[in-house]
């Protein structure tokens, strides 16, 4: 759902882009708060790609065009105040600041995180090299860019400060922006490569999708093997005797204080309320 409304988000804004009416720079920031209202990281990328944008703009067109950039700056203003509350319940407030550690993500290796971009990343980065044969034609297309450039920056974030240790979470839209840029790339390729009758550009196309989506099981096949490999997943004996222990002296109305780890197998195995310690917050 976070993600749906992100892209709608982006769809408004760059509906505004090609019509240049207020109505949809309006909707987008109302869109964009309800956004911050379900994930609050996606407001940082909010917030940094919209300048990003408009002085991309501001250098390309050498002109200030100041009622269009205050059209374009509504969404990140629309959210400002509710981004200034996340900074404070995140990093300031006492107690909430704890809890934004569990967001904490270690660096992903940039090498192995541009491989996984896949075949939408090597078209995009074909066009960024070809950029004058193929330019950004649009506005659009350059929101499109700043946006993909400002999320994959935002990603490895803390690789340079722990105060971005959340950083990676901001990634989870970077796919859509270039797999729009990249379409258009797609007949181009199909000419590189010769392929003049229709039916072997379809198929061509059908092998690009398939190779593209290849990754999602193998991802999923991983992560469904790991599970077995993680001794946490599993109950020991001695925890098991320590459960029946507890079974024979604990009665129903009983609430047993635990650990996050323990607390889950006590419930699955004992008829009685447990309260979990929580790392974070207790």
């Amino acid at each position: 759902l976070p993600h749906g409304i992100f892209l709608i988000f982006v769809a408004l804004y760059v509906q505004g882009e090609r019509t240049r009416k207020p109505v949809w720079y309006f909707a987008a920031a109302a869109m964009a708060i309800v956004q911050g209202l379900f994930r609050p990281y996606d407001l940082l990328t909010i917030c940094a790609s919209i300048p990003l944008f408009i002085a991309v703009e501001i250098v390309l067109t050498r002109e200030l065009e100041l009622r269009l950039n205050a059209l374009r700056a509504v969404p990140a203003i629309a959210v400002a105040p509710l981004f200034g509350y996340y900074y404070y319940i995140f990093s300031i407030h006492p107690i909430f600041k704890y809890w934004a550690s569990q967001g904490d993500q270690r660096p992903y290796s940039i090498p192995w995180h541009i491989v996984g971009l896949g075949f939408a990343g090597i078209l995009v980065l074909w066009r960024v090299v070809r950029l004058r044969r193929y330019p950004l034609a649009d506005t659009s297309e350059r929101l499109l860019t700043a946006l993909a450039a400002t999320i994959f920056l935002l990603f490895h974030g803390n690789h340079l400060s722990k105060s971005l240790s959340f950083s990676p979470q901001v990634g989870i839209p970077l796919l859509a922006p270039l797999i729009l840029l990249a379409v258009p790339m797609l007949p181009r390729l199909a000419d590189v490569c010769r392929i003049a009758q229709p039916r072997w550009r379809a198929a061509a196309l059908g092998l690009f999708l398939a190779a593209n989506a290849a990754g999602s099981p193998l991802y999923f096949e991983w992560r469904t093997n790991l599970g077995g490999l993680v001794s946490r997943n599993y109950v020991l004996d001695t925890q098991l005797e320590a459960i029946e222990w507890l079974k024979s002296r604990a009665g129903g109305d009983d609430v047993v204080l635990s650990t996050e780890k323990m607390g889950n197998r006590i419930a699955f195995y004992m008829p009685v309320r447990v309260a979990i310690g929580h790392w974070a917050l207790t």
